[in-house]
């Protein structure tokens, strides 16, 4: 970990839990001034550690808690048909992860829903539109045991 020494991880630990934490709060948590944990964060955020802040939203709060991940594979795997699948998945709002993975599957897509018909109409009115989708399997969650998006970073 690049100059990611034991304070920035107890400020990344911390915004992870709390983003909207007050700098005052953060500094006296870590033990610093102010001003010299703001220099902090403004430089992890500007050396692309501290991508961005974000809010999360309870699925169930807003209906769309029916989640799905689809396994597809392409037609081809040239650089124009690999390009315009990732810009055509990444439009639509349905998509909440995608990723190219190895195997017998090209990709791995993490879709919200709101239920198993609006999974039908995302898959019949938008998915299948993407030209180049050879083969899709999908699979729908019953449960949700672990869901973290905190990357816990531990002294070393």
């Amino acid at each position: 970990m690049e100059n990611i020494d034991k304070i920035n991880r107890m400020i990344l630990n911390i915004l992870q839990d709390d983003c909207s934490i007050t700098n005052n709060e953060l500094a006296k948590r870590v033990g610093l001034a102010p001003a010299t944990t703001l220099e902090r964060v403004r430089k992890l955020e500007s050396k692309g550690i501290l991508q961005k802040y974000v809010a999360q939203i309870n699925p169930k709060s807003v209906d769309k808690d029916t989640v799905a991940f689809v396994e597809l594979s392409l037609t081809k795997h040239t650089t124009e048909q690999v390009d315009a699948f990732n810009k055509a998945i990444a439009l639509l709002d349905e998509v909440e992860s995608c990723y190219r993975i190895s195997g017998d599957r090209d990709y791995l897509l993490k879709i919200r829903v709101k239920d198993i018909k609006d999974f039908d109409r995302f898959s019949f009115e938008e998915l299948s539109k993407i030209p180049g989708i050879e083969r899709c399997s999908t699979k729908f969650v019953l449960k949700t045991i672990v869901n973290k998006t905190k990357i816990t970073l531990t002294e070393e």
